[in-house]
C-alpha cells in the first residue's frame, strides 16, 4: 500500500507522546497527535516512519483511547462506578463506540472496576446507614448498572447478625407504639419497602417480643 504519511517528530511530554505526521505527495493535512506512552511505545514507530492511510487512522484511534481512558481514570478516581456507569459518563464527555468500550475493558483490566468488591461495599453501607433489607439493595445495585452476579455476590457478603440489627433499628423506632392491627400492618408494609422479607420482618418481631 502507498505510504501517505511520514513521522516527522516525536516528543515525549509530561501528558504523553507527541506525534507529528507530515502527508506525503502533497496531499492531506498536517496532524499532531498526543498518545499515552503505553498505547504509543508497542508500536514501535520512530521519527522518519512511513504510514499507510490505515496506519494513520490507527494512530489517531490511540488517541482517542488516550484520551478516553484518561478521563475514565479521573471519572473513577472520585467514586465508584460500575461499567454502565462509567459508559454513561464518558458519552457525556464526547466519548462514544469502540473508544468506550475500550477505556471500559482498561479500568477493568487494571483494576479501577471491580463490580463485585464495589457492589459488597456498597451493599454494607446499605445496611450500616440506610438500614435497607436485601430487596432494596439488590434493586439499588441493579439501578446502578451493577452486573446480576456482582449483586447476587454482594447480596450473599451481607453479615447476617449486622443485618438483622439493622432490621431490629427499625422495628424498635416503631413497633412498641404498634397498639392495633391496623397500625402493625403499615409498620410491616413499612419494612417491606424498606427490602426486608415478611419472613425476615417476622422473625425480628419475634426477637422483640423475647427481649420483652
Amino acid at each position: 500500500m502507498d505510504k501517505a504519511f511520514r513521522i516527522e517528530n516525536v516528543t515525549r511530554t509530561p501528558a504523553g507522546t507527541s506525534v507529528f505526521l507530515l502527508p506525503l505527495g502533497g496531499g492531506g493535512e498536517e496532524v499532531t497527535l498526543l498518545l499515552a506512552e503505553e498505547f504509543w511505545k508497542p508500536l514501535g514507530y520512530t521519527a522518519g516512519t512511513e504510514l499507510t492511510e490505515s496506519e494513520e487512522e490507527e494512530l489517531k484511534s490511540r488517541e482517542e483511547l488516550s484520551r478516553a481512558v484518561s478521563r475514565t481514570v479521573k471519572i473513577l478516581s472520585s467514586s465508584d462506578h460500575s461499567r454502565v456507569q462509567l459508559l454513561r459518563k464518558l458519552k457525556m464527555h464526547g466519548f462514544e463506540g469502540e473508544a468506550a468500550e475500550r477505556a471500559a475493558d482498561y479500568a477493568e483490566a487494571h483494576g479501577y472496576i471491580n463490580e463485585n468488591r464495589q457492589a459488597e461495599r456498597a451493599a454494607e453501607y446499605f445496611v450500616r446507614h440506610k438500614y435497607w433489607g436485601r430487596k432494596r439493595i439488590a434493586a439499588e445495585l441493579l439501578m446502578r448498572g451493577y452486573r446480576k452476579s456482582a449483586v447476587v455476590h454482594a447480596a450473599e457478603t451481607i453479615d447476617e447478625d449486622t443485618y438483622m440489627a439493622s432490621l431490629h433499628v427499625m422495628m424498635d423506632r416503631k413497633y412498641k407504639l404498634t397498639s392495633s392491627r391496623e397500625e402493625r400492618e403499615r409498620l410491616f408494609a413499612s419494612l417491606s419497602r424498606l427490602g426486608y422479607s415478611l419472613s425476615e420482618i417476622k422473625l425480628a418481631e419475634k426477637d422483640l417480643e423475647n427481649e420483652e
